[in-house]
């Protein structure tokens, strides 16, 4: 709801990193729902998940705020976000890059929007960096 997404520092529907995630999570989801269930191992599941607590990390993240006093919670939720882009974009490459159920457009689409997606993070990450250092 759209109160949910709300705070002192308007929502995160505003956040553009929050948007990408969300654009490559819905394709994902599509996705998996194509495979049928009896299909699916382990590497699929760690890679839908990993996909999934993207957003979950950055919205824990956002949920602290700007503060100062609460920035660090912030960075620090929004680099687990990393770290699952990091362990999606892993797991597409060394396990799902050469399956049967994904094809080649599939997955570069995916790798190239994971690919900037963990890199915005990883610029998002930065960004907050320097407002909590120059906020000193």
């Amino acid at each position: 709801s759209e109160e949910f997404a709300m705070s002192e520092n308007g929502s995160i529907e505003t956040l553009s990193v929050y948007n990408d995630y969300r654009d490559i999570a819905v394709h994902v989801l599509q996705w998996a729902e194509s495979i049928n269930p009896k299909d699916l191992t382990a590497q699929y599941n760690n890679y839908v998940g990993n996909v999934l607590r993207i957003g979950a990390k950055i919205a824990g993240g956002y949920a602290f705020g700007f503060d100062h006093d609460f920035l660090g919670g912030n960075i620090a939720y929004t680099k687990k976000a990393l770290y699952c882009a990091n362990d999606a974009l892993t797991i597409l490459q060394r396990d799902l890059k050469e399956s049967k159920y994904l094809t080649r457009k599939q997955y570069f689409y995916f790798h190239e929007r994971l690919f900037a997606l963990r890199n915005n993070i990883g610029i998002y990450i930065q960004e907050m960096r320097e407002q909590f250092y120059n906020d000193l």
